[in-house]
């Protein structure tokens, strides 16, 4: 089931299916290593607004909630 990143729980371990994002978003982010097929895990979410606290790879990456709204991933 394909969900935004923005969308998902704390604990979901999902994989990126699709990157809807610009060129330089696209390469900000896989400078910071979420590329497609990626595994991660979303470790916080504040429940209103904020950034999304993300496990890749044993790193921590925050990202905005604008920015994970446009990454689409499927929970595995």
């Amino acid at each position: 089931m394909e969900l935004s990143l923005a969308k998902c729980q704390c604990g979901d371990k999902v994989k990126i299916l699709k990157l809807n994002v610009g060129y330089n978003a696209r390469i900000n982010l896989i400078n910071m290593g979420l590329l497609l097929n990626t595994e991660l895990v979303v470790s916080r979410k504040s429940f209103f607004a904020g950034p999304l606290l993300l496990s890749v790879s044993g790193t921590e990456i925050a990202l905005g909630r604008g920015l994970a709204t446009k990454i689409i991933v499927e929970k595995i």
